[in-house]
């Protein structure tokens, strides 16, 4: 392993995800592109103008099977924290030397195994591992990444106008940390949690949203809504909030659901206000989504029109290129029809929806009319977990996945992230 030598300091696991996510980003789709014209333009002119087409056409065609390998590599470093397979020349070694060999051998072996193209450093790895393991070529197929050992997971520090954050609980259960992973990368990006009731969708956004406030700190503004809110039970979940505004629709009269969305609608137009971009991101939450848009066209009144095109607004901003400019929406609700939450099929492409739910053998389980109903929306993958999923579920002692990207993962337990903080602001 003398070919592998560090050349930096220690990162944290959200830090080489970024890594990874640049890199397969490097390649340029404008310039690929320039080059298939290019190209096509030189037969034309010096053979005929239908082999220049063909020549066009074909280089065309392999630029966009590049850009699905790309988002297939996205995905899995989004749904796993695959980091190994693509990393290259000095990260790469800075990664073997924290990581260690085994951890990089488990994540390339695991890449191989799913298709992907693998560097010459990582193959060189790989023999050399195998070389000096030769039991490592028997080993069975691994299901998942492994996290490497020698890696510090310790959140980073806030800053120092929020609580001194203490260390989450170690989890008592393995499994991927879902609400980790779906909020690392350079943008804080929008999200839609849909699952039915007692799934678990508070706590996964709740743990994703903690996340986002330990890495930036006071530097991200979290404005909350919500239709359906029991201060007792929900209240714990958003104390990392700059903004908390929740009430239960089901106990008010109409006049007051127009007060609320009176209210919501000057939230609303405040949050607007506060300036964002990249480093500086900000983030709308609209809990019980379905239960908020519903009821205000059902009222029609002038105060809930204003809130319905309030949101529709933050939908459009985030539905073209919101990321980049540092303004997201995250909704969360229980049913996957997209007219109760006033979404369009654009909305939902630029939310990058998350499906929670349970396995069968859980209380209550899992709910084949929800599911139903998201899948012919595009809110949750297209076939339902296989057994081998619920299996490895069922071995880890969880009882929730996920579903995102058209894959099911195991959701480990709660690092319950929104404990660090104080109390939310009314």
């Amino acid at each position: 392993m003398s070919s592998f030598i560090a050349t930096a300091t220690n990162r944290a696991p959200i830090e080489w995800r970024e890594k990874a996510y640049e890199t397969c980003d490097r390649d340029s789709y404008m310039t690929d592109c320039a080059i298939a014209l290019l190209a096509g333009l030189g037969v034309a002119s010096f053979a005929s103008p239908i082999a220049g087409v063909a020549v066009g056409a074909f280089l065309v065609k392999r630029m966009f099977d590049k850009e699905s390998r790309k988002q297939q590599c996205k995905d899995l470093i989004v749904q796993t924290g695959l980091v190994a397979p693509f990393l290259d020349g000095h990260e790469f070694q800075d990664f073997v030397a924290q990581a260690g060999a085994e951890a990089t051998y488990q994540e390339l072996k695991f890449a191989d195994d799913r298709g992907l193209e693998l560097s010459d450093q990582a193959w060189e790895l790989i023999e050399e591992y195998e070389r000096h393991n030769p039991q490592a070529k028997l080993a069975p197929a691994i299901k998942a990444p492994v996290t490497p050992p020698q890696i510090d997971t310790t959140p980073p520090q806030i800053q120092p106008a929020l609580p001194e954050p203490v260390q989450p609980a170690p989890q008592q259960k393995p499994g991927i940390n879902v609400a980790e992973v779906m909020t690392s990368g350079e943008f804080v990006i929008s999200r839609l949690i849909i699952g039915a009731s007692r799934t678990g969708k508070s706590q996964l956004a709740s743990d994703g949203l903690g996340y986002i406030r330990l890495r930036y700190g006071t530097s991200v503004t979290i404005y909350y809504l919500s239709a359906g809110f029991i201060a007792e039970e929900d209240g714990r979940y958003w104390q990392m909030c700059d903004r908390v505004s929740g009430f239960y629709f089901p106990d008010m009269s109409d006049a007051g659901k127009r007060l609320a969305y009176k209210g919501w609608s000057k939230l609303i137009e405040e949050f607007t206000a506060i300036p964002s971009n990249v480093e500086q991101p900000k983030i709308l939450v609209i809990d019980e989504l379905n239960s908020a848009i519903s009821t205000a066209m059902r009222l029609g009144s002038e105060e809930a029109n204003l809130f319905v095109q309030a949101v529709k607004g933050k939908l459009a901003d985030v539905s073209s290129m919101g990321a980049k400019r540092g303004v997201s929406v995250w909704g969360l609700a229980p049913t996957g029809a997209m007219g109760d939450m006033g979404l369009t099929k654009a909305n939902v492409s630029a939310m990058n929806p998350v499906f929670v739910a349970q396995i069968p053998s859980a209380s209550p389980g899992w709910n084949e009319t929800v599911y139903q109903t998201a899948k012919t929306n595009g809110l949750a993958p297209r076939n339902p977990p296989t057994q081998d999923v619920i299996d490895e579920c069922e071995s880890l002692r969880l009882t929730r996945i996920v579903g995102a990207g058209g894959k099911w993962l195991p959701l480990a337990q709660s690092p319950k992230i929104a404990e660090q903080f104080g109390l939310a602001h009314a």
